[in-house]
């Protein structure tokens, strides 16, 4: 497995989720390029050419159901707690939701998945139905 280089995300639960490996980065990625720019010295008018740095951010997620990668997360973590009836923390089921996703292995808003809601709940459904053939979730 290549490792990524984290080429879109956006912000889950206060830090950045990589949009594709589904791994929190201490920050959103950033890169740098040099740009050209003219210097004017204000007391006698000269131009000079100078350089300077301009970060470019890594962008957000895009997903053509309209779905936000928040969103998406968001949607499936309440799946899990209605389907717990309550008995997951939202944190819990929040990290729950990240980790089928990464499991899921499919990169958000890439065409070969559904990204609504529907689509969340189905994901969420799918995990759930696994803690069914497992004595009910049990953790004996």
């Amino acid at each position: 497995m290549t490792a990524c280089n984290h080429p879109h995300g956006d912000m889950v639960s206060g830090a950045w989720l990589c949009g594709k490996c589904f791994r929190y980065l201490p920050e959103r990625p950033v890169t740098y390029r040099m740009m050209q720019s003219v210097w004017i010295d204000s007391d006698t008018g000269d131009q000079a050419p100078r350089a300077r740095q301009e970060p470019v951010y890594c962008p957000t997620s895009p997903a053509s159901d309209g779905m936000t990668l928040p969103m998406f997360v968001a949607a499936m973590a309440a799946r899990f707690i209605k389907r717990s009836k309550g008995t997951i923390h939202s944190i819990d089921a929040t990290t729950m939701a990240i980790e089928c996703l990464r499991l899921a292995g499919e990169e958000f808003g890439t065409e070969a998945m559904s990204w609504d809601a529907d689509a969340a709940a189905e994901l969420a459904d799918e995990e759930i139905s696994y803690w069914d053939e497992s004595d009910a979730g049990a953790n004996a």
